[in-house]
């Protein structure tokens, strides 16, 4: 079962969860250039690595990221029609830079803008994101996030996950924690 669309209400406001569409380019490559130079460090995927990327550029390497939906399932936030936070899931099966298969699916984001942080929306996303990952069978659930990412630490304590005990020197020359969440 793949979840691809949720609606509900919070705080008087409508929004949308729903799966990555070939259609979403614009709406994600817009979405990043909100983010501040921390935020887009935090993001660490290599599609937006490159902070000039011109909106050309972006959507060929998107199209590029399309072909491996089969290994990632990605949930994009809108409130009303603007796309506000995204998170995604690295499924088993994924191709590393090494092109050996990834046997750990890992979690990326939850990533809000600023103005939505701190009202929970992160958590639910998170959640969803749990979710699917229980629907697809997943048994563990691996999250990486920079040590002074405390927001985004906090949001997966919240979610059960707890260190793995490992930590990896990131580009930035800083530490990324990894934390575990067992699924069952």
């Amino acid at each position: 079962m793949i979840i691809k669309n949720i609606c509900f209400s919070y705080s008087m406001k409508d929004y949308t969860i729903q799966t990555l569409k070939s259609g979403n380019v614009k709406d994600l490559f817009f979405l990043f250039k909100k983010f501040n130079k921390k935020e887009k460090k935090f993001f660490g995927y290599p599609l937006f690595q490159d902070e000039n990327i011109s909106f050309k550029k972006f959507k060929i390497l998107y199209q590029e990221y399309l072909k491996e939906k089969d290994t990632w399932h990605y949930f994009l936030l809108f409130e009303k029609n603007n796309i506000i936070g995204f998170s995604y899931i690295k499924k088993i099966g994924f191709k590393n830079k090494k092109n050996s298969t990834n046997k750990s699916p890992t979690l990326g984001g939850p990533f809000l803008l600023k103005k939505f942080r701190g009202e929970k929306l992160g958590f639910l996303l998170l959640n969803i994101v749990i979710t699917q990952s229980k629907l697809l069978g997943v048994k563990k659930l691996y999250a990486r996030h920079a040590i002074d990412n405390i927001p985004a630490i906090a949001n997966s304590k919240k979610c059960n996950f707890k260190p793995s005990g490992k930590k990896y020197l990131n580009n930035e020359k800083i530490y990324d924690y990894e934390f575990v969440l067992k699924i069952s």
